[in-house]
């Protein structure tokens, strides 16, 4: 079993023993070794579509002017796309302090607005990538002087990655600003308390996020997850809750699916299956429990979850069974995998289509609609309209992917072929992330 998929929860699920496991990811000399490797730049390279440079770009002046615009277009509309609540955003009024000591950041919000504002269409193209130039070229210099603070730095890698799918190809889901959004998140956890930073919550947040999305596509040997102990330390029971409501009742579970995703796709590719590695996982997955108690908050949790029970269910369970000679998959097992796909559609299209909240479930409503059969046509049209909306709402051309992938696995189960949706990604050979 590989080491970075070792994890061990406790009966409750709730806590880590770091007596039974110490992450090696999580060590300084890992983390230093894994910036510099060799196999990879050591500094993030300005991206243009078809175009190489040997030379590189110097990076520009602090004082390029400021777009106004783009940046009103942020706050209005863009940084919405990052929370469950509008009136909770950390990514709003509260980043504008980041702006004073960080250009780069400033460029990748403008960049994104840019993007986000002309539709992704031609037009907005050039402005996009000019920007999204700068943002690479000054956070590259950011890092080097050590002048800016690495939670600013973070926000900075994580807009730039999110938006590389936007370069041109679906299929590059931005990897080498997750691995450096990774060493960043590393780097923090290692801070002793007293210097750690007061933003650590938000950056799990959106970290767990970020990487538990893109888990379908990386290389667990390339991007081991963060410590289970030190995230869970950081959101300890113990602790206030998070202000965010991007993520601040889910940093627990996006990091237990960014783990039971790395193994099922591990499995997938053929790996060596772990059996006990497989009954921690369920039993940390089902015995796991949101912190917050409004009622959206619960809702989003449990979608979550039960998304990631049809995989592991799907992965670990219904697909070893068609191996087996002579058996199947259980009618209990295929009952109980519908059941958590019909509860995860009854509840998330009753919600209010268009919203922040709404935009934020597109991954569970995948996994539950892959679910239906020919016989739920009424559903499967409401899960299309459902997509629809989302793409309307932001813009995301990962989505069209999505619903083209969800159309073509409704088609393969009609003829009676039993696949997942991860398997059928697998052969079709797509590579890009949910988020």
């Amino acid at each position: 079993m590989p080491r970075v998929f070792r994890v061990r929860f406790s009966k409750n699920a709730r806590s880590v023993d770091p007596n039974l496991h110490v992450d090696a990811a999580s060590h300084q000399a890992f983390i230093s070794a894994h910036i510099h490797r060799k196999s990879r730049p050591p500094l993030w390279r300005l991206e243009t579509p078809e175009f190489r440079k040997k030379t590189t770009v110097p990076a520009p002046s602090s004082s390029l002017a400021v777009d106004a615009n783009l940046l009103q277009w942020w706050l209005d509309s863009t940084c919405k796309l990052f929370v469950l609540d509008p009136h909770s955003n950390p990514l709003s009024f509260p980043i504008v302090e980041h702006l004073a000591i960080s250009p780069a950041l400033r460029f990748a919000i403008e960049s994104f607005s840019a993007g986000h504002k002309g539709l992704w269409g031609p037009n907005s193209r050039v402005e996009f990538l000019e920007k999204r130039g700068l943002a690479l070229s000054l956070c590259r210099a950011e890092l080097a002087s050590k002048a800016v603070p690495l939670e600013t730095v973070f926000f900075t890698v994580l807009l730039v990655g999110v938006t590389t799918p936007f370069m041109g190809n679906i299929d590059d889901y931005g990897k080498e600003h997750l691995i450096g959004a990774r060493a960043i998140t590393g780097l923090l956890l290692q801070q002793d308390e007293s210097e750690r930073s007061s933003k650590i919550g938000q950056i799990l947040a959106y970290y767990t996020w970020w990487d538990m999305a893109c888990s379908f596509c990386i290389d667990p040997q390339e991007l081991p997850p963060l410590s289970t102990s030190k995230v869970l330390s950081i959101i300890g029971r113990e602790t206030q809750p998070l202000p965010s409501r991007f993520a601040g009742c889910m940093v627990e579970i996006y990091h237990l699916l960014g783990l039971l995703l790395r193994y099922c796709m591990h499995v997938l590719r053929g790996g060596v299956r772990d059996a006990e590695h497989e009954k921690t996982l369920e039993r940390a997955l089902s015995d796991w429990n949101p912190m917050r108690v409004l009622d959206e908050d619960v809702i989003f949790a449990e979608a979550f979850q039960k998304h990631g029970l049809i995989i592991f269910h799907r992965v670990c369970h219904m697909r070893s069974a068609d191996f087996d000679e002579g058996a199947g998959p259980s009618t209990a097992l295929t009952t109980q995998i519908r059941q958590y796909a019909i509860t995860i559609l009854s509840t998330v299209l009753n919600c209010q289509i268009g919203t922040p909240f709404w935009n934020n479930l597109t991954i569970p409503l995948l996994t539950a609609g892959a679910e239906l059969t020919m016989d739920d046509q009424a559903l499967r049209e409401n899960v299309r309209q459902a997509l629809s909306s989302v793409r309307f709402q932001c813009q995301t051309i990962t989505l069209m992917r999505a619903q083209n992938l969800l159309e073509e696995i409704w088609s393969v189960r009609d003829r009676g072929i039993k696949i997942s949706y991860l398997e059928l990604m697998l052969l079709k050979g797509w590579n890009f992330s949910l988020v």
